[in-house]
This record gives C-alpha cells, structure tokens and sequence, in this order.
C-alpha cells in the first residue's frame, strides 16, 4: 500500500514539474554571441552551461566579411582567433580550453596547422585534441575547430610527468614558445 501511495506522489509530482515548463533537469544555458559575429545564424557560436563552454565548430573565415586567408598556417590563426573571440565573450581564454576537436580537409597540412595551433596554447596548457581528414568542411574552409572550456581555472589541475625524460622535454619546449605565446594575439 505504502508503495502505490508513494507510486502517486512520484507521477503527482513529475505532473507538476512538466505543466510548469520546469524539471529537475533543466540547466541554464547561456548563449554567446561575440561582437566580432553576424548575427541570425541558425546555431550559437557558444553555449555556458554552468561553468562549461560548448564552442561551436569555428572555420577559417572571418566571421564578418567571410573573407579567407591563403595557406593553412594563416587559415588555422583565422580558426583560433575566431575561437579566441567566443573564449573571451564568455569571460575566458585558451588556457580555459580543455579539449579541442580539428577537422582538416588535408592532413597533409598537419604539421603547419600543429604548428599554429601548438603556439596558442603553450605547452602547460594543451589540451585534450581529435584530429579527423573532412575534406567537405562547410564553405570551402579548409579547418574547422571545435572546443570544450572550462571557466574555473583553479579545477584544471597541470599535470606533473612522471618521465623525467618527457618533462625535460616539455619544460624545454615551453620554455622556446614563451616568446610566441607572449606574443600571440589570441592569448
């Protein structure tokens, strides 16, 4: 008995919550629209979900004349900066950045692309990344970058390696890209 009167108040409830447009489900969802965009499009450029940044896949066109640059390694900046834009409408920046999905048209463009992409983040802040070859990107681009923000800094851990080979490594090749990074416009 107690278990079909228990069975009442469950539905009762659930009743309530769907007539009233709410459940205990729902999250709050931000939309971000950086200046540098045209509005009207039929996605978000971002969305915040409590302190998590969905960033829509950015290509390499400027999103105001659709003008694209020559050379992947000037494309990749274009696609970086456009991300950099959504990061900093939503209050963050690269090191915020904790997983990035790039899709190239050629793969035979991965190590000038990598190049670009590296001198972003710095070697203390690279985040998780899947690479795939899509040569239909949308428009005629030919990078499309994907990522996933995290707004509290203080909750990404940097990560200490064990290998005392790989960190040498690691240290020395973040210390050669302090100068870069320094001077990166997206930073």
């Amino acid at each position: 008995m107690v278990l079909v009167q228990n069975t009442i108040v469950v539905l009762a409830c659930l009743t309530i919550w769907s007539a009233s447009g709410q459940t205990p489900f729902q999250m709050e969802r931000k939309f971000i629209y950086p200046a540098a965009f045209k509005v009207g499009r039929p996605y978000s450029p971002g969305v915040l979900v409590g302190k998590t940044l969905y960033i829509a896949g950015q290509i390499d066109k400027d999103p105001l004349t659709g003008a694209q640059p020559k050379g992947i390694a000037e494309q990749t900046r274009m696609a970086m900066n456009n991300v950099g834009h959504v990061l900093r409408a939503a209050g963050m920046d690269f090191g915020n950045v904790v997983t990035c999905h790039v899709q190239l048209a050629d793969m035979s463009e991965f190590k000038e692309m990598n190049e670009v992409y590296g001198a972003v983040f710095g070697p203390a802040y690279f985040p998780a990344r899947t690479m795939l070859e899509f040569p239909g990107l949308p428009g005629g681009a030919r990078i499309e970058v994907s990522c996933i923000a995290y707004a509290d800094k203080s909750k990404i851990a940097i990560v200490v390696l064990a290998n005392p080979e790989v960190a040498d490594k690691v240290r020395v090749a973040f210390l050669l890209s302090i100068p870069m990074v320094a001077i990166s416009r997206w930073s």
